[in-house]
């Protein structure tokens, strides 16, 4: 099982690469991004690795994300999602999802609030300050390089 994880590991941190050097492609095309361009990059970011960590899933039953990081990323590409909706897309059962908002609620990471479609139910997305933390470390790592670390020690084997 070891060299499958292994040989999964070396294939993520591949995607992840080729994901990055498309961001810093983008990056570069334009000087100044908009909101709405940070936006779809975030969308798209988020997309493509909720589309891996699926395969991965799917393929050698091993999650890439972790549950804080896949609620985040489905976060980034549809702004407020139901808790229900959500939770029935996490895998876990649902007194650990309902602990897992409640951590990234009292981390600053999630608001919760009543549905504006359905007031007997509550949305969940991400807070403004950390939506911009997030987008300020991607392009922190965007200029630093994605692209050079895919064969030291820290790389396929860290996952």
């Amino acid at each position: 099982m070891g060299h499958v994880r292994a040989r999964v590991g070396a294939r993520v941190m591949e995607m992840l690469q080729v994901i990055g050097n498309e961001l810093k492609r983008r990056n570069g095309e334009v000087a100044s991004q908009s909101t709405a361009q940070d936006t779809s990059c975030l969308e798209g970011v988020s997309r493509l690795c909720l589309a891996i960590d699926v395969r991965v899933a799917d393929n050698f039953q091993l999650d890439v994300f972790s549950h804080d990081a896949r609620l985040v990323l489905q976060l980034l590409r549809k702004p407020r999602l139901i808790i229900k909706d959500a939770w029935l897309s996490s895998r876990l059962s649902s007194r650990a999802f309902h602990e897992l908002v409640k951590r990234m609620q009292a981390g600053g990471i999630v608001d919760v609030t009543p549905s504006e479609v359905d007031r007997r139910t509550k949305s969940i997305g991400l807070t403004t300050a950390f939506r911009a933390r997030f987008l300020s470390q991607l392009r922190a790592a965007m200029d630093s390089g994605l692209d050079s670390g895919g064969d030291d020690a820290g790389g396929a084997g860290a996952l």
